[in-house]
């Protein structure tokens, strides 16, 4: 599978391998357009063309100086030892099971640091010199 089919099921909430639907599917936020038609829709019909095309604008002003919003995925990650170091945990000393307890914690802290440096980012605003992405 290609680096580009695979950015794109992970974009769709989607299996990379299977191409299965993960969990529910990101929502779909109305775009402007869509929030003015509503709320024009739900404008009394007793307006006369005058009121109406104030109201229209006034809509469309207020609308349009709202963001859109926009699905993000988010990732969840579990870190666990092999069932053998659990074994070597269950049935050893103290403290060796300290040692194994610290190592763990050391290895988890070193992958976070990872994802930190090297993968994880985040929105910051709209704008940005790198696209609002920190």
């Amino acid at each position: 599978m290609s680096e580009e089919q695979l950015r794109r099921l992970m974009g769709h909430g989607q299996d990379p391998t299977t191409g299965e639907q993960l969990g529910r599917p990101y929502r779909k936020f109305a775009t402007a357009t869509e929030r003015v038609q509503r709320r024009v829709e739900n404008l009394p019909d007793a307006l006369s063309a005058d009121e109406r095309a104030t109201q229209v604008g006034l809509i469309e002003g207020e609308e349009a100086a709202k963001p859109t919003g926009a699905p993000v995925a988010g990732f969840d990650l579990t870190f666990s030892v092999p069932k053998s170091v659990s074994t070597l945990w269950a049935v050893a000393d103290g403290g060796t099971q300290a040692l194994i307890a610290q190592a763990h914690h050391a290895a988890i802290q070193e992958v976070i640091e990872l994802l930190e440096r090297d993968v994880a980012a985040t929105r910051v605003g709209a704008k940005g010199p790198r696209g609002a992405v920190a």
